[in-house]
């Protein structure tokens, strides 16, 4: 009988520790499974924040977009939350909002992250011919925000030429990589910009808006391109040094 009564007392704490272990782990894969965020309770469910957020940026209110800065730029942002500011930036690019872009670059949103086809902002931009949004976001990273491509390698300079954006188009060609734009493919069938240009649907009065980039492109890729320096180079002190080294005895 002792033995049996030392028994349960051993084994007692030991059911318990287990049983305990197993509910906070069952409580941790819940709490992720509904989108909460197992560090912080009290931090508010951003998938509930993000339909008023979108259509406070596409409306252009600026007011709403102050007030949640904390949750458009996080400092530590929520596993399995979107992140409310590349939401709302993508919105009010898509419907023109200058103020609101330039607000939420102020507020410290990446403007270099890229939605499930591979579009970073510029892409957005470029396709719905906001060239002003597309000034302000080539400010914040000159030269390799436009360079960049989706999943389809095609850069911003394909999108505005296949959508008919003239003005976007204009502003491109007359920037020192135009010509390397206009000379770049995409992978579905290896096109140029302005062989979507050619293969755009133009009516009315968009034919003369067609004609007219598709000058442009084929201006910037008769253009000849910036001479790259050689790596192997020698620079003219190094190479008198080599020279005279050769005529030293022994080498």
């Amino acid at each position: 009988e002792l033995g049996n009564e030392a028994t349960g007392v051993f084994f007692l704490p030991l059911l318990v520790c287990l049983f305990t272990a197993r509910f906070c782990r069952a409580s941790v894969f819940t709490a992720a499974a509904h989108g909460e965020s197992t560090d912080d309770k009290e931090m508010p469910n951003n998938h509930n924040m993000l339909k008023p957020l979108k259509a406070a940026a596409s409306r252009g209110d600026l007011e709403t977009i102050r007030q949640s800065h904390d949750l458009l730029a996080p400092a530590r942002p929520p596993a399995g939350h979107p992140l409310l500011g590349e939401e709302c930036l993508t919105a009010a690019i898509q419907n023109g909002q200058v103020e609101v872009v330039r607000l939420l670059i102020s507020r410290d949103v990446q403007v270099n992250f890229a939605d499930n086809l591979g579009w970073q902002p510029m892409h957005h931009a470029a396709c719905s011919g906001e060239l002003a949004i597309a000034k302000l976001l080539h400010q914040v990273n000159p030269g390799a925000i436009l360079s960049e491509a989706g999943l389809s390698r095609q850069t911003p300079l394909h999108l505005c030429a296949k959508m008919l954006q003239l003005d976007v188009v204009k502003w491109i060609s007359e920037l020192p990589m135009g010509p390397q734009l206009a000379r770049s493919v995409d992978n579905q069938r290896q096109d140029t910009p302005l062989m979507l240009t050619e293969r755009s649907r133009a009516r009315g009065e968009q034919i003369p808006i067609r004609e007219e980039i598709k000058t442009l492109l084929r201006q910037l890729e008769q253009t000849p391109l910036p001479a790259q320096p050689s790596r192997n180079r020698y620079c003219p002190l190094r190479l008198r040094l080599r020279l005279r080294l050769r005529h030293l005895p022994g080498l």
